[in-house]
């Protein structure tokens, strides 16, 4: 057989041969395509999921800004308000100084006698004031005036001798057992209760 001539025997061989290897290329490149797909697809379902972690972290960081913002102002709002307490009460208490010796204080100081003996509750009882004050027989009688028109009983009022330590009336009784503080330190302390509902209750407000 002439070796540059044809064998159709080869030739099948051959092209079966070439056949097989285009169909394996073909699986290869069909393969090679699915794991692109598959990887570009897993690529970016990393991404999403990378944005979505992000996004939250974001989120999460301004969540936190925004409380840690919300509690510097309510801390802000609290001391201010404990500086306009402070700041009142000290300008009740100059106020109340100041009135010393004027009508008007007298007036006050009457008032506050006749309350105190009011929630003594006795038939006799002592008043001290500070030295600053000088209780007078005309305010004792307007006092027990006051008392007498308030409880429909008339009862008797003495001077201590002895000054208490700060602006105001003290009431006691005669043994000194029972006593009714009403000086101007007292009243300010019974006032403070208002003055934070007020003052804290616009505080509270922020946030």
């Amino acid at each position: 057989m002439n070796s540059t001539e044809s064998s159709p025997l080869l030739d099948g061989i051959i092209e079966h041969a070439n056949e097989q290897a285009k169909k394996l290329m073909e699986t290869c490149q069909d393969q090679i395509a699915r794991l692109n797909s598959d990887y570009e697809q897993k690529a970016e379902a990393i991404r999403q999921a990378e944005r979505r972690l992000l996004d939250q972290q974001l989120k999460d960081i301004q969540k936190r800004e925004e409380a840690q913002l919300r509690n510097l102002q309510r801390k802000k709002a609290l001391w201010q308000s404990d500086r306009i307490k402070i700041d009142t009460l000290a300008m009740v208490a100059k106020k109340m100084s100041a009135m010393v010796g004027t009508p008007e204080y007298d007036e006050v100081l009457v008032g506050w006698i006749a309350e105190t003996v009011v929630g003594l509750n006795r038939g006799k009882a002592v008043v001290s004031s500070s030295f600053k004050e000088h209780i007078t027989e005309t305010m004792l009688e307007k006092a027990i005036a006051l008392v007498e028109k308030t409880i429909g009983k008339r009862i008797e009022l003495t001077v201590s001798p002895e000054p208490i330590s700060s602006q105001g009336v003290v009431v006691s009784s005669i043994d000194g057992k029972v006593v009714y503080d009403n000086r101007v330190v007292t009243r300010i302390e019974r006032y403070k209760r208002d003055l934070n509902d007020v003052v804290e209750g616009d505080a509270c407000k922020i946030g």
